[in-house]
């Protein structure tokens, strides 16, 4: 009985080839582990035993020409056509240092021995040697004529020699120590391209371009002999006499009896355009061996198809020879003796670097261990998947093969056959990696081929030019060493366009075609013989294939589309939509119940017939999918296409299953332990099981357990600090979410604060996506703020209405330590207040409803009562009012500096008569002492020598105060704004802020900057109509200030912006107002702030404000404790002709004023232009809503600022 069929749910992609070299500079490791090659503008560290990016370095954008690796392997020296030469960690991948030396680029790169200089040569005709740690130049030398292409130190390092080769055919030596040129070696005719020094250092080998290799004797610096090779060369090596290679070429000599090698001849490999290795010998120049052949040299007369080699290098400790080919290979050679004694280059490892468009592909063999690509190239290269190596090539192709197919036959060796451009079919026997027959007989490329399924006794061939032609195998046989020619046993003409796809049924009676006419054509075999066409796809069909098991074909389209067919009559049984583009491969899986397709959109999808299901999607390709294969015993996949990447993938299925399972029993445990760590009440450990188990709600839970402990705090921060940033950053995520709730913002504000205390605001910003985070978490927290703020005014209420109704007693402790100074009887005021409160409860027993009601009516008398600021000296002590006046707390102290100036000495006006204790800091304290010597007392002031610019100053002013009123007010030595002025405001505001910083008592500052920090930003007039209101989240542009001179701006901008950076760092509390011009009674027409009024006036910005209202909207900004950020503080806006009269006759004198000429004067009345008002400040007048000043306007009327502050 068959086992039950299990559906495939997913594919995973475990092992990828990818371009990782496109030819260029390349670096091998001192141990050959790992290369390092040029891809493009990138830098890619390949494996070199599976050709796997290990990592990537980006490069400038620009490619890459020149790499060199240090003699440790640390670092790695690259330079681009951007001329800087970088110095990378190799540990790291950080660039160290970089510098630009060359005016050129460079072409070529040295590094001494002993790891410390660098030298590298330009196209400048130029050679500098670099100190590698310090990045300066230490050699300059001048001489070559051309481009300097080659460069190599002298191997000891105790021979300060440095080599140079260049395309002016010649070759310089320098000497390092005394920094010049002591040879110019000139025996070319054409660029010298590569340069090696023998072993015992005394030999020097350069060839070039002009077919020969000279030998120059380094004692005198003469040329011993030249060794013509008959090809333009691109590598000379050098081996030691200990190379596996020295040896073979010894045993050899000996055993055919040839001429021993002497000890000081010199043995050395050439590489160049003819795609061979020879080896010589530098006495009397003989040939000691020549490769047989390769697969570089084709047979062809094409100029663009010949191929050879770009470079060699012989590989440290005896690992072969690297060569390096123009079409992106590295291949690595060992010189072996054959049985018969003879010498032979085994090629033991092939590296591709770059595939091109992989155009098809197919699994090799029973076991499915290689993988033949079909490229953009005339050749069909064999991988073996374990190594992702290039195991060999099938060369025969004059042009790029097109497609292939693979099939196992009775005999047991693997034959491929290949289609190409150049409309042959060939035949190959996989084990001797031959061609073994050739068809011709097609007049277009061939695009399409299959084997028989079943007899594997013939192949079916389609064509561009519309016809479909059947092959019999018949009379080939593995064993004949000539290329067979293959016969075709029918012919038909299939289509009206070109054939893309053919495939044979499992039976071998069918075969069906797919063509660009949108039509799939079924024929029976072997005559060819017409069953079926299929219509129904709008365009071009790309692939088609047999179902395993079921009488039907399955078809894929440029429509979009996938279909499958009923072979019987035609009919379309399903149609699968799914693809954005043109699906151009579909294969069945799974015994025809599930198949995989691929397209265009760079998509593979796995989906399920019965359901017309897509399971799943695979984006792995970043272009066209040309080739899928599927093996037919593992059915592994495998994909390839335009960005010459090849995927490979496997089912998951079982493991994934497997993997689900594992993760659900380790989830339960993980929750038994969780639930075990709550129960013993081992919080730290339950908070980190809740994040690994991605649980928020337990973790909630637990979050609010800690908070009813009595030492909440300690187990909340022993619990967070071992946390992560990833695990933090989670954290706050989940704050964010219980934030929105009004039932669990209290645990989130509590957790918040704890995170907050761990980390610095500067370490969680930078954490990345932190930004949204933040921006969900504060609308709700200054939400919740605000309504704790409310709810604590409130209960000012509740506690006077409850002491009024005697339920609780007043607090008497400062007034009765008042009273004891001033030698008050305590015991007559406790009799008093015992008979009072006694009589008060009686009467609250008897009391009607309609007192009940009296008492409302007072209590929200006394409430208003209470939120007015009166000073304690004012009070009147009648009634319940001044019981309560007395119980509150003592008035707060503040700091006003500048107190000497227009608003500092208002704000200290009023603040003293509000009844606050006042600290008054100012240049000239005498003439403030004199204005209060009076009052001084009773007042509460304390008055300090302050200057902004001396920090120690500032913070003796500060002692014992909870707040700072701080402003900048010009020196009456210095009357206007410049930069000078303007950096000395700035440092005047660091200092400020960093004085409240260090003083503890100090809870806010109230920064007063002006509304020219906001207004100046360079924006054209035709914009002014469409643009946006203007307010506090506004900056003025620094630059455009400066650029026209707007110093009052950009001062007030700068240290304004300095002021918030150090607040937010020093986490100090700071609102500022921005106020607009000061109408003062000593306004005139030299203050700054008018400098580009006219501008100000026609963008509808120009805004005064009156001294009273901008000390009111300091004391509100001050008591208000939900007051943030900044607030544009003005109450008249200059937009139009008479609002400018106004201002003008203030101004200007009476001789210069509007009015004293009638005639400007009637002009501008005449003019009723009225200009948009493009500033607001809602936010303030929000504010100020609930603020009263009724209590101060009293006394001001009372008492007015003394004569001698108003003259400041």
């Amino acid at each position: 009985m068959a086992s039950a069929l299990t559906l495939k749910n997913n594919y995973r992609c475990f092992q990828s080839l990818h371009q990782f070299y496109s030819g260029g500079p390349y670096a091998v490791s001192s141990d050959a582990s790992f290369l390092v090659c040029a891809c493009d503008d990138t830098i890619n560290i390949i494996d070199s035993s599976n050709a796997a990016i290990k990592s990537t370095i980006q490069g400038d954008s620009e490619p890459v020409t020149a790499l060199l690796l240090s003699p440790d392997d640390n670092f790695l020296f690259s330079a681009s056509h951007t001329r800087q030469i970088r110095v990378w960690d190799l540990s790291s991948l950080k660039c160290l240092r970089s510098w630009k030396g060359h005016e050129g680029p460079v072409m070529g790169m040295a590094c001494h021995a002993s790891g410390g200089l660098l030298a590298t040569a330009g196209a400048d005709k130029k050679v500098q040697v670099w100190d590698v740690d310090g990045g300066f130049c230490t050699h300059y030398f001048k001489g070559h004529k051309g481009v300097v292409t080659s460069i190599i130190f002298h191997p000891d390092p105790n021979r300060l020699l440095l080599f140079s080769g260049g395309d002016d055919a010649t070759v310089r030596v320098w000497n390092l120590t005394n920094k010049k040129c002591v040879a110019t070696l000139e025996k070319h005719q054409s660029t010298v391209t590569s340069m090696a020094i023998s072993e015992d250092g005394w030999t020097l080998l350069t060839a070039g371009r002009d077919k020969v290799v000279n030998i120059w004797n380094l004692h005198d610096y003469s040329c011993l002999t030249t060794v013509p090779t008959y090809e333009a060369l691109e590598a000379v090596c050098s081996f030691d006499s200990a190379s596996p290679f020295a040896s073979c070429l010894s045993s050899f000599t000996q055993k055919h009896g040839k001429k021993k090698i002497s000890s000081s001849s010199i043995q050395f490999i050439t590489v160049g355009e003819r795609g061979i290795v020879r080896i010589w010998n530098s006495d009397g120049a003989v040939l000691l061996f020549e490769q047989k052949s390769s697969d570089l040299t084709v047979s062809s007369d094409k100029e663009e198809v010949r191929r050879g080699f770009t470079s060699a290098m012989m590989l440290p400790l005896g690992q072969g020879l690297l060569c390096a080919t123009a079409d992106q290979q590295f291949l690595i050679y060992d010189l072996e003796k054959d049985a018969d004694h003879s010498l032979n280059l085994v090629l033991r490892k092939r590296l591709i670097g770059y595939n091109e468009e992989i155009a098809d592909m197919k699994f090799l063999g029973e076991e499915e261990k290689f993988l033949a690509v079909a490229t953009s190239v005339e050749q069909v290269r064999v991988y073996d998947l374990a190594s992702m190596s290039c195991s060999y090539v099938l060369t025969g192709h004059t042009d790029v093969v097109l497609c292939l197919d693979t099939c196992v036959p009775s005999s047991g060796n693997t034959l491929i056959v290949t289609g190409s451009k150049d409309n042959t079919v060939r035949l190959w026997e996989s084990h001797s990696r031959r061609c073994i027959g050739v068809g011709i007989g097609h007049t277009g490329a061939v695009g399409a081929v299959a084997f028989s399924k079943k007899n594997r006794n013939f192949f079916v061939s389609g064509s561009s030019d519309r016809t479909l032609k059947v092959w019999s195998l018949d009379g080939i046989s593995d064993d004949i060493e000539e290329v067979s020619s293959l016969k075709a046993k029918a012919v038909v003409a299939a289509h009206d366009k070109d054939i893309n796809s053919v495939a044979i049924a499992p039976n071998d009676s069918l075969v069906c075609s797919g063509s660009q006419d949108r039509t799939a054509c079924i024929w029976r075999l072997p005559d060819l013989v017409s069953v079926v066409v299929l219509k129904g796809h709008k365009r071009g069909i790309w692939s088609v294939e047999f179902s395993p098991v079921d009488q039907c074909v399955i078809t894929a389209s440029g429509d979009k589309t996938i279909k499958i067919w009923a072979i019987s009559d035609g009919s379309c049984l399903k149609t699968f939509e799914g693809h954005t583009s043109s699906v151009i491969r579909a294969s069945f899986v799974t015994r025809g119940t599930q198949f995989v397709s691929c397209g265009a959109d760079g998509l593979v999808k796995l989906w399920t017939v019965k359901t017309n299901e897509c399971l799943a999607t695979y984006d792995q390709h970043e272009d066209k999918i040309w080739a899928l294969a599927i093996g037919k015993q593992t059915e592994m996949l495998a994909t390839g296409g335009g960005d010459a990447v090849i995927n490979l993938w496997h089912d998951s299925t079982a493991a994934d299953k497997e993997e689900a399972l594992r993760k659900e029993e380790e989830g339960v445990l993980r929750g038994q332990e969780l639930e075990n760590a709550v129960f013993d009440a081992d919080y730290t450990r339950a908070i980190r099981l809740a994040f690994e188990l991605r649980r928020p709600h337990k973790l909630f839970e637990l979050f609010s357990e800690l908070g009813r402990r009595t030492d909440a705090n300690v187990e909340i921060e022993k619990a967070l600090t071992p946390l992560g940033k990833e695990e933090l950053h989670l954290l706050l995520e989940y704050i964010r979410e219980w934030n929105t709730k009004p039932k669990l913002c209290h645990i989130a504000q509590s957790v918040l604060c704890h995170v907050f205390s761990i980390l610095p605001p500067t370490e969680i910003v930078e954490m990345k996506g932190m930004g949204e985070v933040l921006e969900g978490l504060i609308p709700y927290s200054q939400r919740h703020f605000s309504r704790i703020d409310r709810l604590e005014r409130s209960t000012y209420l509740l506690d006077y209405t409850l002491t009024g109704m005697s339920v609780i007693e007043p607090e008497r402790k400062e007034t009765e330590s008042r009273r004891r100074q001033a030698g008050e009887e305590e015991e007559e005021e406790e009799e008093e207040e015992e008979r009072s409160a006694e009589q008060e409860k009686m009467e609250a027993k008897d009391r009607s409803r309609k007192k009940r009601k009296s008492h409302k009516s007072q209590d929200r008398k006394q409430k208003k009562t209470k939120v007015a600021y009166i000073s304690g000296s004012a009070c009147i002590n009648t009634g319940p009012l001044c019981g309560t006046l007395s119980s509150l707390p003592p008035p707060k102290t503040v700091c006003v500096m500048d107190a000497g100036g227009r608003l500092g000495s208002a704000l200290l006006h009023r603040l003293l008569h509000t009844g606050y204790t006042v600290h008054a800091a100012l240049h000239n304290p005498e003439e403030l002492v004199q204005c209060y010597t009076s009052e001084k007392k009773q007042l509460r002031l304390r008055v300090f020598q302050a200057d902004p610019l001396d920090y120690h100053s500032i913070m003796d002013a500060l002692k014992g105060c909870s707040a700072l009123f701080y402003s900048f007010e010009l020196p009456s030595d210095h009357p206007t704004y410049d930069e000078l002025m303007g950096e000395l405001e700035v440092r005047a505001a660091h200092n400020v802020l960093e004085a409240c910083a260090q003083t503890e008592s100090i809870d806010k500052v109230i920064f007063t900057s002006s509304a020219t920090a906001i207004i100046w930003r360079d924006t054209q007039p035709d914009a002014l109509s469409s643009q946006s209101h203007v307010d506090e989240r506004n900056w003025s542009d620094v630059n455009f200030c400066k650029k026209f001179k707007l110093w009052h701006g950009a001062s007030k901008t700068v240290a304004e912006k300095t002021a918030w950076a150090l607040a937010m760092d020093r986490g100090v509390n700071m609102v500022s107002i921005n106020g607009g011009l000061l109408m003062c009674p000593d306004l005139s027409i030299k203050d700054p702030y008018l400098l580009g009024a006219a501008e100000m006036y026609r963008d509808g910005v120009f805004v005064t404000v009156d001294l009273k209202f901008l000390v009111d909207a300091h004391i509100c900004v001050f008591e208000d404790s939900s007051s943030y950020g900044r607030y544009l503080c003005f109450n008249r806006i200059i937009n139009s002709t008479k609002d400018v009269l106004k201002l003008a006759t203030r101004l200007l004198p009476s001789s210069s004023s509007p009015h004293s000429h009638p005639q400007m004067s009637s002009s501008m009345e005449g003019d009723n232009r009225v200009y948009q008002q493009r500033l607001s400040n809602d936010k303030l007048s929000k504010l100020m809503i609930h603020f009263q000043s009724g209590v101060q306007v009293e006394w001001e009327a009372e008492s007015p600022l003394p004569q001698a502050l108003l003259n400041h």
